[in-house]
């Protein structure tokens, strides 16, 4: 019971990760007409889901969650690496540092105990990883003992919560729309999470080209909400 109520205060809305300032891309798309209501959304939350959320921050969460079972920081280390080097667009990594680097903060402070989170924080502190929401979070979820499956589904489900609400915000929505969005979402999440144990090292990082590229023009858009 412990792990699960843990679980629920690590994802819940409201815990201050700062993923509210960012758009991953949305905003561009919402820009361009070609996200307007709640079907063209949904369309571009699931092709979220299926493209970066999988393939690189859902197998990342995997590969921190299995490497902090062995207590391998080398191995964490590398994934931060990885998902550094493989974030394209300025706006949209470095925004995944900041968020990392206030995540492992608050993550410190909520495990004090955890070696492998001292050495993570103190590897962002100087320098030597960069800060990672998903890394964070799957140390965390370690750390509270809750099994890397039902870690990684609260972790994609989270994900696409925030991006609902910066939806509805942004498009704009009704309330209700975002939650029947999020309904419709969650019945697909435990498919990803499959598919997310089924990927091989090689596939890491296959994301969707059309996001990558709403995600480099972002800093290009006239009027802007979001931080990236």
């Amino acid at each position: 019971m412990d792990a699960l109520l843990i679980l629920l205060q690590l994802y819940d809305s409201n815990f201050p990760s700062g993923a509210y300032a960012h758009s991953w891309g949305l905003e561009t798309y919402i820009q361009d007409g070609r996200v307007r209501d709640a079907a063209t959304f949904r369309e571009y939350l699931e092709a979220h889901l299926r493209g970066p959320l999988v393939y690189t921050d859902g197998f990342a969460f995997r590969l921190v969650h299995e490497a902090a079972a062995d207590h391998d920081f080398e191995r964490v280390a590398t994934v931060d690496g990885r998902l550094y080097v493989n974030n394209v667009p300025q706006e949209t990594r470095s925004a995944a540092c900041r968020m990392g680097k206030r995540l492992v903060v608050i993550a410190r402070a909520l495990f004090p105990g955890e070696a492998l989170l001292a050495e993570y924080e103190q590897g962002v502190r100087a320098g030597h990883v960069h800060g990672h929401p998903a890394v964070v979070y799957g140390l965390a979820a370690r750390a509270a003992g809750v099994d890397m499956p039902r870690g990684l589904a609260g972790y994609l489900y989270s994900s696409l919560a925030v991006q609902v609400q910066n939806g509805v915000r942004a498009i704009p929505l009704g309330q209700t729309d975002g939650q029947k969005l999020l309904s419709a979402l969650r019945v697909q999440i435990p498919d990803s999470v499959s598919r997310v144990l089924e990927l091989q090292d090689c596939d890491f990082g296959a994301v969707s080209p059309g996001l990558e590229m709403a995600q480099l023009r972002h800093s290009q858009l006239h009027v802007r909400i979001f931080m990236s």
